[in-house]
């Protein structure tokens, strides 16, 4: 369950990675360490997203997903923000997180 999987498409200066959390949450992380972001929050940032396990079977059926669920989601979004904007055009639940000392 320590399995991290880095998604293809974040801007210069972040990662994103999807994960699950020693509780078997579903982690979509954005860590943002650019310029930017020391310049106008004072340190890197993290944006997180948390799927329980019901939101993780709707995510699942959503996008069709017949294998290992991190690998269905690397394959499919290329970062954070496709999978958010997914995630609420299809209302699956959520809880949003912001780290300010990433």
């Amino acid at each position: 369950m320590n399995q991290h999987v880095k998604l293809r498409g974040s801007p210069p200066g972040s990662s994103s990675t999807v994960y699950f959390s020693p509780d078997g949450t579903l982690v979509v992380e954005f860590y943002d360490f650019g310029e930017e972001a020391q310049s106008s929050m004072g340190n890197d940032v993290a944006f997180l997203l948390h799927l329980d396990p019901a939101a993780q079977a709707q995510f699942a059926s959503s996008i069709g997903a017949e294998g290992p669920l991190l690998d269905a989601i690397a394959a499919r979004f290329a970062n954070y923000f496709e999978v958010r904007k997914w995630l609420d055009a299809h209302s699956i639940p959520y809880r949003h997180e912001f780290d300010s000392w990433a």
